[in-house]
């Protein structure tokens, strides 16, 4: 007579709780799987938009109209050399804007806060911590409540001096050349030629001088924003030879 082994217990049936809680971390797994995959995601965005906004040279500002409190981007504050707690409100970024700009950015912004304009776009100068001017291009959207009134606005504003600059010489260069092929009177284009140079150095005055070779010396031809007197001294005691671009004693004397 044989006797038969008995028969392999198997694993015993999971306990309702057991199968809740199996469930439970499995959706806590997946869940914390989704939540990574969105902070790396929201990461890359923030990382591309960082980049983007560096490369074309501008920073973000974020004003609440209610309160006046702005947040400005890091690389907004640094185009001015400020601190986080120099440019708190939008009165700090108003301070700074020339106040020949300053009528044309209020126009514009109440224009957009009216809903006259889709966008606020408009460019002026502000002044840095060292005290030079600089230009801006400004941009921004309201964002309105349900009575149609902007509570908040977010944009950004980017440094165009370098492309101003740029622009006024291209300006200069077409006037000159203007004057050039208008008149053939040689001292009407290099009066034009000395202004155009001053106003694009930045100076309060400028000389073209001519050399006269059998006195060796340099002769004022065209000047732009000097006094008579002085052109009259200069005439009368030349610049010579060997000194350069270095105005003589008597002219460095009247300068003021």
């Amino acid at each position: 007579m044989s006797i038969a082994s008995p028969p392999t217990p198997g694993p015993s049936p999971a306990s309702p709780d057991e199968a809740v809680s199996t469930n439970r971390t499995g959706f806590v797994n997946e869940n914390r799987h989704v939540g990574s995959s969105l902070e790396e995601a929201r990461a890359q965005s923030e990382e591309r938009y960082a980049l983007a906004m560096e490369s074309i040279n501008e920073g973000v500002y974020d004003w609440n109209v209610e309160t006046g409190e702005t947040y400005f981007s890091p690389p907004l504050r640094i185009m001015l050399g400020l601190s986080a707690d120099e440019m708190v409100t939008s009165d700090d970024w108003l301070q700074r804007i020339h106040p020949d700009d300053l009528s044309g950015y209020r126009r514009a912004l109440i224009a957009h806060f009216k809903g006259e304009t889709t966008r606020l776009e408009t460019e002026y100068r502000y002044r840095t911590r060292d005290g030079s001017w600089r230009w801006v291009r400004h941009h921004g959207i309201a964002l309105r409540g349900a009575d149609g009134r902007a509570h908040r606005m977010v944009g950004a504003t980017g440094d165009i001096t370098e492309a101003k600059q740029r622009e006024r010489e291209l300006q200069a260069l077409g006037e000159v050349g203007q004057a050039i092929s208008s008149t053939l009177d040689l001292q009407t284009v290099l009066s034009m030629i000395v202004a155009r140079a001053t106003r694009l150095a930045g100076t309060d005055a400028g000389v073209i001088y001519e050399y006269d070779e059998p006195r060796e010396v340099f002769v004022p031809r065209a000047t732009e924003g000097l006094a008579a007197e002085i052109v009259g001294t200069m005439v009368a005691a030349p610049v010579r030879k060997g000194e350069g671009a270095t105005a003589p004693s008597h002219y460095r004397a009247h300068r003021t």
